[in-house]
């Protein structure tokens, strides 16, 4: 039991460095990259920075959390090539965040692990 309580109310600000990412679940149009998590009030912030097919992309978002759950929607910072919008879910496992993500204009599902680094 308390170990249950300690993932439910485990802190997850911090960096992280995203160990597995894909884009599309059929394709795995692989990437690698940095994040990181802060808090402001009950509302979570994100940023990740990564690299697919050799372009650098970074990413913004805001998100709420339900205990061992962490959603985000998010999208392209202003003025790269690509801009896109999305939903982010992690389910929390300690310093691991993983989960599937969509994309608003994309029928594909992606996947993300990321790893607490500090």
């Amino acid at each position: 039991m308390i170990a249950h309580l300690a993932v439910l109310f485990a802190v997850i600000e911090g960096n992280y460095e995203i160990i597995t990412g894909y884009e599309d679940e059929s394709r795995k149009q692989w990437y690698t990259g940095t994040a990181e998590i802060s808090k402001h009030g009950d509302i979570y912030h994100m940023s990740w920075d990564y690299v697919m097919n050799g372009i650098e992309y970074q990413d913004i978002g805001m998100g709420l959390r339900d205990q061992n759950v962490i959603s985000f929607v998010f999208k392209s910072m202003p003025g790269q090539a690509d801009h896109y919008e999305g939903l982010q879910m992690y389910n929390i496992k300690g310093d691991i965040l993983e989960g599937s993500y969509i994309m608003f204009d994309s029928k594909d599902i992606g996947f993300e692990k990321i790893k607490r680094t500090n």
